[in-house]
């Protein structure tokens, strides 16, 4: 009579991983509306916080609108058009992932919604 059996292993590895980089998920509510990538330099409220963040040594292209939603209050878009801009940020200096935070939170109509 053959007695073949089989054996089944399971293995499993913890171990901590140091990051080296960090993505900020970004909200900011404004009156000026464009859609896509030009609102990184022709919306108001975006680009007011494009420029704080390059100056701290963030460049434009770690910086991606992901959603835009416009929304008027007339039923018409045009002045009293509000946007909303989903944004990532990417954050390749953790140092100064401090300085980026406190950008943000000091910044009106930006809300962080996740840090990765």
């Amino acid at each position: 009579m053959d007695e073949r059996g089989w054996v089944r292993t399971h293995a499993s590895v913890e171990r901590e991983l140091e990051a080296d980089s960090a993505k900020l998920l970004l909200r900011i509510e404004g009156e000026t509306a464009f859609l896509g990538n030009a609102a990184l330099t022709r919306s108001r409220e975006v680009a007011a916080l494009v420029t704080a963040l390059g100056a701290q040594g963030v460049l434009e292209a770690d910086i991606r609108v992901l959603n835009d939603t416009l929304a008027a209050q007339s039923g018409a878009l045009g002045r009293s058009s509000r946007a909303s801009f989903m944004l990532e940020v990417s954050v390749g200096d953790l140092e100064r992932l401090p300085e980026h935070l406190g950008t943000v939170s000091s910044a009106k109509n930006i809300e962080l919604l996740r840090l990765e």
